[in-house]
């Protein structure tokens, strides 16, 4: 997760212009219109199976430079019912594709109607019960906790600015998936799986271990080997608790890291 996503050094906030024919790599999106096209066209056919419901979420999660997307759009201005109901939500945590994304898909900033809590604290509701809050709760006093809770909601509000394209609809970036609104949700993520990291585990004779990324010192190009980890780390021993039980001898596995990811 670091290494794609450091503040200063991830692959993806450390880079501008890694995507595309004169980037490190090239996808479909970047190749043809018709791509993206296609997916619009998609979109229209699932949110007429939904019952064409008058307000849906498009959510794109990873959109690059946001070529996919601006396809997308393009391809659903046929289909004026349909644009009419999205709001589009974009999962993204590079500042600098962010700016790629909206200005592919024409978004502009507006002002924001959720006012900022920190200044004054006067009005911000009163939280639940100490004895109904996370642990990292203990200890504060009320006032702390309606401070704190009015801090984040100001560096969200911050982070994560109103937008809207040009006929009108919604536009909102995301850091992450769980601030994404509740209601019919239309899912897009061109390779978004591949990009988020997994632990892998190996099962030998002592048990089950991690596969980990160790330096090589070798004299190949690749200056990076894989290797076992000695002892269990924590992520076996998350793993091995959420299976609950021993596992098949031989087998391979996959679970999710910090991105999310799941593979077999």
């Amino acid at each position: 997760s670091h290494a794609l996503q450091h503040p200063a050094h991830g692959y993806y906030t450390s880079q501008s212009t890694q995507i595309g024919q004169r980037g490190d790599f090239v996808t479909a999106p970047e190749i043809s219109q018709l791509f993206g096209e296609l997916i619009g066209v998609w979109c229209v056919s699932v949110w007429t199976q939904l019952g064409a419901p008058a307000s849906i979420n498009v959510v794109e999660m990873g959109g690059g430079k946001g070529t996919l997307m601006a396809d997308l759009l393009r391809a659903t201005e046929n289909f004026p019912a349909f644009r009419d109901a999205i709001s589009l939500h974009l999962v993204e945590t590079s500042h600098e594709l962010r700016k790629k994304q909206a200005e592919a898909v024409g978004a502009t900033e507006v002002p924001t109607k959720r006012p900022l809590l920190q200044k004054p604290l006067g009005g911000v509701p009163v939280p639940p019960p100490m004895s109904g809050l996370p642990e990292m709760a203990d200890g504060m006093t009320d006032e702390q906790l309606r401070a704190h809770l009015a801090s984040a909601h100001d560096a969200e509000v911050a982070a994560n600015p109103e937008m809207v394209l040009p006929d009108g609809n919604t536009v909102k970036f995301h850091s992450t998936l769980a601030t994404v609104p509740p209601g019919p949700i239309l899912f897009v993520g061109q390779e978004i799986l591949d990009a988020l990291p997994v632990h892998q585990f190996e099962y030998t004779s002592e048990g089950w271990r991690e596969r980990l990324v160790d330096l090589d010192d070798g004299t190949g190009e690749q200056h990076f080997r894989f290797i076992l980890s000695r002892e269990e780390t924590p992520a076996v021993k998350s793993f091995l608790r959420r299976r609950g039980a021993a596992v098949d001898e031989e087998a391979q596995e996959g679970v999710e890291g910090e991105g999310g990811a799941q593979e077999d």
